[in-house]
Order: C-alpha cells, then sequence, then structure tokens
C-alpha cells in the first residue's frame, strides 16, 4: 500500500484503474491498493555502446549524460560546410542527411503493462524535465529510432541510416513543456519499422538531437485524461555546445606572417652562417569564449589532433569538432584536444595559398616547439595520444625531435618524406641530389634521412593510403613540389637554395641573391623546408615504411578511401565508422566493439 503523496522507490509502481477511480470519485480514502507495473527511461550513460536498465546507465546531477547541441550545418552527404553554420540542424524539423545522424543519440523506453490503455489512448505518458530541475533552457528533438534492436546501427550501416531520411521529428521537449507520446506511438501506426507494444516487445527505441542548451532531469509523467498518476523513472542530460566538450589550443604566433620568410633574410656578409631571426614559439589556449567543461566521469587519457596545410581557422575547428564527434561516438571517454598551428590559407594569402606550401612547411617545422611545449605541460597522470593529418604530421614529427612525449601517434596521410622515419634504399623513387647522403655531416644533418627514427618511445601507427592524391598524384600535390620546388629558386633560377655537393664543407646547402652572397644554411627546419629534396615518397603513401613506424593501415583496402586526402573528415560517419573504430583501438583506447572490426 502507498499512502497518498508518498514516493515509491526504484521504479514508478502503479495501479491505473484503483487510484483513478479514487481520484474521480473524490474518494479520501488514506490508503490505495497498488499493482506494480515498471516503467522505465534509459540512454546510454556509461557509453559502452548498450542502453541497459540494470543500473550501469545510471546517471545523477552530478554525473549526468553529456550530449552537444546538434548546430552544424550537415546538409551535404560527404562534403563539410566549412563556412559559418547558418542554417543550423535542430531547427529544420528533418534528418536531411545520414551525415546529421552523428549528431543523434539514443533513448530507450521500457513499459512493462498498461499497454492496451497506451494503445487506446485511455492512458498518456508524456516525456518532460522534472519541475524544479533545470539550469538554462534544455530543449531536444524527439525522433524514431528505426532499427529493430535500438543499437548504434543508424551511425553504422548507411541502409538503416537512410530509413530515417523519410522522417518528420515527433516534437520537442522543453524546459517548460514536454512530449506526450499519442497512441499511434504504441499501436505501430507511425512507421512499418516501428511495431505494437506488447508484453513481449515493450520497448520503445527513440533518437534525440539537442536543440538547446542546459541542464535537467528527464522523467515519464503518466496520466490519465487531466489526472497526472505519477512520473517515472528518470534520466539527467547536460546538453552543451560542442565546443565546450573539448579543449583547444594554438602554437604561437598564431599568424603565419609573425615569422619571417627565410629568403627574405639576407644575412650577415661577414658571417655567412647566421640563421633567421625565429619568434618565440609557445603555445595558449584558443577558446574563443567558450570555455572547455570538464566531465566528471572522464577517463584519464588524452588525444590530441593537429589538422593539416592550408586549413583557414575555421576549417581547422571543423575538423577537430568532427573528430570529437566521431571518436564520442565511438566510445572515447577521455580528454580531445585540437590544436592549431601558422598554416597559410586562403584567409592569409592570396590565391587560396596554393603558392604557400614550402612557406607553410617551415612554419610547421618551427610549430614542433609550441606543440611539444603544449603535450608536455599536460597532467601527468594522464595517458598521451596524438594524431595528426597531412602537413600536421610535420608539425609532430618536429614536436617529437624537440622532445614531447606521448604514448602513441597516428600518422593520418601523413605529408612527411617516408626517409624520415626509415633510411632504407629500398624506398628510394626519386633520382635526386640531397644532403642525406653527403659525407660532411654538417651538410648531411640538413637531410631528412632518419629525423624522426627516435621516437622517445612513442608507438607510431601509419595509416597510409598510396593513391592519396595530394601525396602522390605526379602533377600536383606533395610529388609536384618536391619535383620542382626542392630546391626552390627564384628570378627564373639565377638565385635560391641549392645543394651543391662540390662545393667546401658546410657551405653546400645554401642561399644565394641577386646582389648579395647569400648564406649557408645552419636551420634543419629551413633546409627542410625549401632546400632539401626527398628521395622517398610521403610516408602517408608508402606502405613500406618500417623503421620507427610501428604499425600500418593501407585506408584504401580497410575502408575504400581510394584516393580521398581526408576522407576521414569529408565522408559521412557510416563511411568511417571503422576508421575510427581502429584509430582507437590502434591507439589503445578500447573503441565500442564493431562487427567485422
Amino acid at each position: 500500500y502507498v499512502r497518498p503523496g508518498q514516493e515509491c522507490s526504484g521504479r514508478l509502481l502503479i495501479s491505473v484503474d484503483t487510484i483513478a477511480a479514487n481520484v474521480s470519485n473524490g474518494t479520501s480514502s488514506d490508503e490505495v491498493a497498488v499493482n506494480f507495473v515498471p516503467v522505465e527511461l534509459a540512454v546510454d550513460a556509461d557509453r559502452d555502446g548498450e542502453v541497459t536498465f540494470d543500473g550501469r546507465d545510471r546517471t545523477t546531477a552530478e554525473t549526468p549524460f553529456r550530449f552537444w547541441v546538434n548546430d552544424d550545418d550537415d546538409s551535404k552527404e560527404d562534403e563539410e560546410d566549412f563556412g559559418e553554420d547558418t542554417q543550423l540542424d535542430h531547427v529544420d524539423d528533418k534528418i536531411p542527411t545520414q551525415r546529421d545522424l552523428e549528431d543523434f543519440a539514443r533513448i530507450h523506453l521500457m513499459i512493462g503493462g498498461l499497454h492496451e490503455q497506451l494503445r487506446n489512448g485511455e492512458i498518456q505518458i508524456t516525456l518532460k524535465f522534472k519541475d524544479g530541475t533545470v539550469k538554462g533552457n534544455p530543449a531536444l528533438n524527439l525522433w524514431l529510432h528505426l532499427d529493430k534492436e535500438g543499437d548504434r546501427s543508424y551511425l553504422l550501416d548507411e541502409q538503416i541510416a537512410a530509413r530515417h531520411l523519410v522522417l518528420g521529428n515527433l516534437g520537442r521537449v522543453t524546459a517548460r513543456s514536454g512530449y506526450t507520446f499519442q497512441p499511434s506511438f504504441w499501436s505501430g501506426g507511425l512507421n512499418p519499422n516501428f511495431p505494437t507494444i506488447t508484453s513481449e516487445k515493450p520497448l520503445r527505441y527513440l533518437l534525440f538531437e539537442g536543440a538547446s542548451k542546459g541542464k535537467g532531469e528527464l522523467i515519464l509523467e503518466i496520466k490519465k485524461g487531466n489526472v497526472v498518476l505519477g512520473d517515472a523513472s528518470s534520466y539527467w542530460i547536460n546538453l552543451l555546445d560542442v565546443r565546450n566538450m573539448y579543449q583547444r589550443a594554438k602554437v604561437t604566433p598564431d599568424n603565419p606572417d609573425d615569422f619571417t620568410e627565410p629568403s627574405d633574410f639576407v644575412g650577415d656578409p661577414f658571417n655567412a652562417t647566421i640563421t633567421p631571426p625565429i619568434p618565440n614559439i609557445s603555445w595558449d589556449w584558443d577558446d574563443k569564449g567558450k570555455n572547455f567543461i570538464e566531465d566528471p566521469e572522464e577517463k584519464k587519457e588524452y588525444l590530441i589532433f593537429v589538422h593539416g596545410w592550408r586549413m583557414t581557422y575555421e576549417d581547422s575547428q571543423k575538423y577537430g569538432e568532427i573528430m570529437f564527434k566521431r571518436l564520442w561516438q565511438t566510445g572515447y571517454k577521455g580528454r580531445f584536444a585540437s590544436i592549431r598551428w601558422p598554416t597559410y590559407s586562403e584567409a592569409t594569402s592570396s590565391g587560396a595559398g596554393l603558392f604557400t606550401y614550402n612557406s607553410s612547411d617551415y612554419r610547421a617545422w618551427l610549430s614542433g616547439r609550441g606543440l611539444a611545449a603544449f603535450v608536455n605541460s599536460l597532467p601527468p597522470n594522464y595517458v598521451r595520444n596524438i594524431t595528426a593529418h597531412s602537413m600536421g604530421n610535420v608539425v609532430v614529427s618536429s614536436a617529437i625531435q624537440e622532445g614531447m612525449h606521448v604514448e602513441n601517434y597516428a600518422l593520418l596521410n601523413a605529408a612527411v618524406p617516408a626517409m624520415c622515419y626509415d633510411g632504407s634504399k629500398v624506398l628510394f623513387e626519386f633520382d635526386r641530389k640531397t644532403p642525406d647522403g653527403d659525407t660532411d655531416p654538417i651538410t648531411r644533418d640538413r637531410g631528412f634521412k632518419e629525423k624522426t627514427l627516435n621516437t622517445n618511445n612513442a608507438r607510431l601507427i601509419n595509416f597510409y593510403l598510396e593513391n592519396d592524391f595530394a601525396l602522390s598524384d605526379e602533377n600536383l600535390g606533395w610529388v609536384a613540389n618536391n619535383r620542382n620546388f626542392k630546391p626552390e629558386s627564384f628570378n627564373l633560377g639565377t638565385t635560391g637554395y641549392d645543394y651543391n655537393p662540390e662545393r667546401a664543407l658546410g657551405t653546400k646547402v645554401h642561399i644565394t641573391f641577386a646582389l648579395d652572397f647569400g648564406r649557408h644554411l645552419r636551420l634543419f627546419q629551413e633546409s627542410a623546408a625549401y632546400a632539401s629534396a626527398s628521395r622517398t615518397k610521403t610516408v602517408g603513401a608508402e606502405g613500406r615504411t618500417m623503421g620507427s613506424i610501428s604499425e600500418k593501415v593501407d585506408m584504401d583496402v580497410e575502408y575504400g578511401f581510394g584516393n580521398m586526402h581526408s576522407a576521414e573528415w569529408l565522408l559521412r560517419i557510416q563511411k568511417t565508422a571503422r576508421f575510427y573504430h581502429d584509430l582507437m583501438k590502434k591507439l589503445q583506447l578500447k573503441p565500442i566493439p564493431i562487427s567485422n572490426p
């Protein structure tokens, strides 16, 4: 027996007919008979891939289920919109693409009885925020989850994901109003893939997207007509701006023009070995007013991401955001940090930055000092891992030389000569005169050979793509630059950088000017970017690379990425889910298992 106003612990257990009869008849009895009917609400709070009702997915006010507001623009399927998000996905009342589903999470309902009353509309259930629990203005949109098991297939399977594109949303739950499920929700009339609720099938599967920031306790309120019979179960949710959920930092100076272009530095006619001035390179936080909010249940792990060449500020932020979301959906529970470095781009130079490869490469080699300082400043009780894309791997390789310490390092489409990691001649593809084989140690140190052979005990995993158009095409990209602009010359080849093995010791790698004698290069960073050619392809296009590479993954064989240089971000999550699973697995971060991993 339960006295009026007395709370039941655990699941909501009610006798609808008895209570409703007493309420409608105005009975003032102190006690009413109660039949036990379980009603429950659950999310994948522990992020293990399963939604359970056994307590493992319990949430509290202190440890709510954290998710982000769907405020980007995923109107294009296999292409990311890198401009300002003017069409926010949570306001369009549709799921326009499979890509948009990466911004959705699951809710499961378990109704242990009252099935006939729900189907005929005698009893109503409303999902709402409990009075007095709301902070901010949380809101979420509800959608049917058209998977018979209610699992993660909408993120993994293109056919299952496609079913959701024809749906309209069921409704919205806000801080002030809930959503009442209609009889058709229980009778199976909304969609052929959504069965009738019965004792044998007591579960209902939903998806939701965040529509406004805030925190509160979601409950199921049960009514008969206008009479509230009680509320059931609950989970706490905290909806955030996604950029509050991970850290963002930048190498400083962050403007590429704050670095002296070394070809503009004539030097000292009385000291031909003087080096160009280098600014004080460090790092700083880059939250742009969206400060990082710690997850109270985070694992003591870090994954740092470094973007590639020619990324505008917003481009680099989008790549970091996409990677965070996909890692989150794959079960990553540690801290994620996206690092900006001062590459040239269409925002900082004319011609969309197309003619700034060597200049950006120079800044990438120098930026390693700032990245190393950032990584080595992280809390020592966190396991540190790092990944980088394209020229971002130059920054990471430089940081390793600067003493950066990480446990694991995943190279993605890395635009770094393979000979930096493996000095084997079997990798030599280009017949070039380079400083690497010179007998002069000063000259030899200006070359690439085995520059990243010592990794400070980090494990290196090479995710490569042999036909990557940006790294392997003979007529454009890295190969063309290595052939035509290494060494880089000016004034129709009369001045510029050069390597001449016939010159005296210490003078073989140099730069000449029209009216000045020139300089003998002493900075590896300057030589690597402008003077030294590579005899090998990039490690990102060379699957045979061994040396300091511990493991390798062929991204065409494993994921069908073909020749796409940025497939990991441009393709929808359903086409990249296995990649992110394997990335986590190789970094020893324990992803949610998937079939055929």
